[in-house]
């Protein structure tokens, strides 16, 4: 969780093309920061380290302001940035059945 002075990190701040960046991969983070969109020193200091936190192998990073850090942990405010694309119906499967023993079941 990195505390920022918005609720959300902003693109292209103060311009008519300013957006609110809510949910980002890295790698689509990287590109906004490569392209200048974070002009805001504070921002692009913490898109850099939220970056080295996922590329060393993070799962998430949450960036938000202390007035709204509730919000953003109930997924209803903040920016956040996954380490890889996640689709809202992926499902974790289980590569063994259970069974009541808990050992793995064989194939027979």
């Amino acid at each position: 969780i990195f505390m920022h002075s918005t609720e959300h990190l902003v693109t292209d701040a103060g311009q008519v093309s300013q957006s609110r960046v809510e949910r980002v991969t890295r790698h689509q983070l990287r590109s906004l920061l490569e392209s200048g969109a974070f002009e805001d020193v504070s921002a692009a200091r913490k898109v850099t380290s939220a970056l080295d936190f996922l590329d060393a192998g993070g799962e998430d990073v949450l960036i938000t302001s202390a007035q709204k850090l509730t919000a953003a942990l109930a997924g209803r405010a903040g920016t956040r940035v996954t380490r890889e694309v996640l689709s809202e119906d992926t499902q974790q499967i289980s590569l063994f059945a259970a069974q009541s023993d808990g050992e793995p079941s064989q194939s027979e």
